[in-house]
Parts: C-alpha cells; sequence; structure tokens
C-alpha cells in the first residue's frame, strides 16, 4: 500500500493549489447559501427572519468547515493561512486610513497630511506582504499557499457583497 507521502497528487503543485484556494471560496459560499435558504423558507412560511438564521447557519458552517480543512492540512499551511488573514486585515485597515488620508487632503475638511507619509504608507502595505511572502516562502511552500489563501478571503467576501448589494438593488427596482 503506497504511503500518502508518494502519491503524486499531493507532490503535485496545481493540485495543492486547488486544493488550498477553496478556502478561500468555502465560508462565503457556506455564508451566501445560508442566507438564499433562509429568504426561500422566509418566502416560503411568509416570515420575515429565516434569513438571518440561515446567514448566521451559514456562517458557522464555513467556519467550522474552514478551521476542519485548515487543521487537518499540514500546520505549516495553517500558520500560513493565519498570517495571510493577519496580513489582509491589516492591509484593509491601512488601505482605508490612506483612502481617508487622500480622501481629507482633496475636500481640505481636517488638518492637512505629508503627501510623502500618505504616499509612505500605501507603498508599506506591499512591502510588508512581501516580505512575509519571502519569509513563508523561505520556511514552505505550503505555507506559502496559506498565505495566499488568507490574502484573497477579503477578495471573495468582497465580492460576495458586491453581489448581494446588486442583487438587492434589483430587488427595490434601483
Amino acid at each position: 500500500m503506497p504511503s500518502g507521502d508518494n502519491n503524486p497528487e499531493k507532490k503535485n503543485p496545481l493540485v495543492q493549489i486547488a486544493r488550498y484556494s477553496q478556502l478561500a471560496f468555502i465560508f462565503p459560499a457556506a455564508t451566501v447559501v445560508g442566507w438564499l435558504l433562509g429568504a426561500a423558507l422566509d418566502k416560503w412560511l411568509h416570515t420575515g427572519w429565516l434569513y438571518l438564521a440561515g446567514l448566521i447557519l451559514g456562517s458557522i458552517a464555513g467556519f467550522v468547515e474552514l478551521i476542519r480543512l485548515a487543521v487537518s492540512s499540514d500546520s505549516k499551511f495553517a500558520v500560513g493561512l493565519a498570517c495571510g488573514c493577519a496580513i489582509a486585515y491589516v492591509n484593509f485597515f491601512w488601505l482605508k486610513r490612506v483612502v481617508t488620508a487622500l480622501a481629507d487632503r482633496a475636500t481640505e475638511t481636517s488638518q492637512p497630511q505629508s503627501s510623502k507619509g500618505v504616499v509612505l504608507r500605501f507603498l508599506l502595505r506591499y512591502v510588508l506582504m512581501a516580505v512575509a511572502a519571502y519569509v513563508i516562502f523561505s520556511v514552505s511552500p505550503a505555507s506559502l499557499y496559506g498565505l495566499f489563501a488568507g490574502l484573497f478571503l477579503p477578495v471573495v467576501a468582497i465580492a460576495c457583497e458586491a453581489a448581494y448589494e446588486a442583487y438587492a438593488a434589483l430587488a427595490r427596482g434601483i
């Protein structure tokens, strides 16, 4: 019986990328499915709160599946995923601050900030991601895949939010 380490599918980088990229879609997909099921039950049963229950249950199911897959994977991958999520959060926070500073500077509504400081913070985001990717890649390629999965989680969440907003706008007739 062949051992798991000799399995050619485990060594193929495309198979590993496909396996790890599913992590970026599990949580938002489970949340959307829970919301859709709750909304369908709301229409069928003529209630107005089941969509919220479906949203919560879908989020919980997605989170449980995400944790289950991360734990069943290599521990280096789980560390990479955690680092990717943390970097994505810091990146988003810094981007929000830079955009706010640019808007304040353009509208002159608050104390003007240094242009060099705004640009430096904007560029520092990319330096942070590059350094983290280099450090993680030097440890293990599996943890690099985890880093990418963590970095792309906000992207998938934003895409789901955009789809919901488009649906809500169409439902209101806008």
